[in-house]
């Protein structure tokens, strides 16, 4: 499987043999397709969830190639419960839940919640949108502008393969 420019960009600071994205990338999301109704992480585990992973990708990639209309699907693939543990660290679970249940007006206010620092919560965001996670709307306040930071999904599936 070939690796695009945002997988490359992942690689950068991630073990490539720890994170796997497949069926739709930033890129391929309008504002009209989100958010979307769900985003699914998959534990592969072993070399034959590893085979159909690649199998299912190489379809969805004929299927886009062959000109067939095709849903944005969000999958994040992890090689094991370790490597999802590292990236979903307490931190970030608890930035997720307060993200979803409170949805701050800025990186600003979401540290105050979280008792954190903002640059530490900032990293955290950056990681998570990289993995698709959450991305940043522009708002203005006072004539000012800032960055608000959104869910991309409605629901957060983990499935072990």
């Amino acid at each position: 499987m070939s690796i695009t420019a945002f997988e490359s960009s992942l690689l950068k600071s991630r073990s490539p043999e720890s994170y796997h994205t497949s069926e739709g990338y930033p890129d391929d999301f309008s504002e009209k397709d989100l958010p979307l109704e769900k985003i699914e992480i998959k534990i592969l585990g072993d070399d034959e969830s590893r085979h159909r992973w690649d199998a299912q990708t190489m379809n969805v990639i004929r299927a886009v190639d062959a000109g067939r209309p095709m849903r944005p699907k969000a999958v994040l693939g992890f090689d094991s419960l370790e490597s999802l543990r590292k990236f979903l660290t307490p931190q970030r679970q608890l930035l997720y839940r307060v993200l979803k249940r409170k949805q701050p007006q800025s990186v600003y206010e979401l540290a105050k919640m979280l008792g954190r620092d903002r640059k530490a919560v900032a990293e955290d965001l950056k990681v998570l949108q990289e993995m698709m996670l959450v991305r940043f709307r522009t708002t203005v306040h006072n004539g000012r502008a800032r960055l608000q930071p959104v869910l991309t999904h409605k629901r957060l599936v983990i499935e072990f393969a």
